[in-house]
């Protein structure tokens, strides 16, 4: 099974993970901070949810 994208903002002890799957279209946010000792719980939206709300159109030529 092919493993999701991730991507990191900030660093492995103070961060945001956005994680893309695929097989689902679903973003799902999670974020540590304090060394990674304090989290929260994971939030999950679908992509295409996420575009309709910040107005991105898959056809827009500026996002390509």
């Amino acid at each position: 099974m092919p493993r999701p994208k991730i991507l990191l903002i900030g660093d492995e002890n103070d961060g945001i993970y956005i994680e893309y799957i695929k097989s689902r279209k679903v973003l799902r946010f999670s974020h540590h901070w304090d060394s990674g000792c304090v989290g929260s719980e994971d939030i999950e939206i679908p992509l295409e949810e996420f575009c309709l709300k910040l107005g991105i159109n898959k056809f827009d030529k500026k996002i390509r």
